[in-house]
């Protein structure tokens, strides 16, 4: 019973299905108002959810500033070191991982 209340709220929870949803009442629809404003509800979320501008705007909202190792200045005991990436421009900069700039 859990597998398929978990598959159904990730079903759910998908922006496209709310997008699919509204595009078919709005072509299923008996009264024109709701059907006109199912379609804008449709068009917006879709503009929303698909625009890689708002997405980088978010992400750089809600991602703490970055520092680097010259504006740390309180010492600590224990770092961790991550691996499994590596660029192979060795430049100013190079030391982040960018996602889609």
């Amino acid at each position: 019973m859990f597998f398929f209340l978990s598959k159904l709220l990730q079903f759910l929870i998908k922006p496209i299905t709310w997008v699919l949803l509204l595009l078919v009442y709005a072509w299923l629809g008996k009264r024109p108002l709701r059907k006109r404003r199912a379609l804008t509800a449709a068009i917006a979320l879709l503009f929303l959810f698909s625009n890689q501008m708002v997405f980088n705007l978010a992400v750089r909202a809600w991602e703490p500033d970055l520092l680097t190792a010259g504006e740390i200045t309180e010492p600590y005991d224990i770092g961790i070191l991550l691996g499994g990436f590596s660029n192979p421009n060795i430049e100013p900069g190079a030391d982040r991982f960018n996602v889609n700039d």
